[in-house]
């Protein structure tokens, strides 16, 4: 049986500690951007259609997110997600500042987008670089 290397399992556990950051960091853009809309229309219905308009650009893209990473490089997907999301965190700044719900929801929507083009891919690689009999240890 061929198993993965120690370089390999390292290159995993930082993947894996990288999306934890990354989780938390986007745990925390979700609360200030609830805490945002509140402050700037007061509704907590516009709270409720943000995290709706996030749940639907999730639905609809991990799917895809997940048929893409077997079809074409992950590599790709990563860099051009995270670049796109980068992207779009700048128009999420420049919207809140202006105060426009509307560009709120775009560039919400948008990151919702390409937030589920990219986990699935960066699941399956770091799922691929734990060797066989530590999986139950991964899980």
């Amino acid at each position: 049986m061929n198993e993965l290397s120690e370089p390999s399992i390292k290159k995993g556990n930082t993947l894996l500690g990288l999306q934890v950051l990354s989780d938390f960091g986007d745990q925390i853009t979700a609360a200030l951007l609830a805490l945002s809309i509140i402050d700037i229309t007061s509704s907590t219905k516009e709270v409720g259609f943000i995290y709706f308009i996030n749940t639907l650009g999730f639905i609809l893209f991990t799917i895809l997110g997940g048929y893409l990473g077997d079809r074409i490089s992950k590599r790709n997907i990563l860099c051009y997600s995270d670049t796109g999301r980068g992207l779009f965190v700048l128009l999420m700044i420049m919207a809140l500042y202006m105060k426009s719900i509307a560009l709120i929801y775009l560039a919400s929507f948008a990151l919702s987008l390409l937030g589920s083009l990219h986990r699935p891919v960066k699941f399956s690689l770091w799922a691929n670089s734990i060797p066989t009999h530590r999986l139950e240890l991964y899980n």
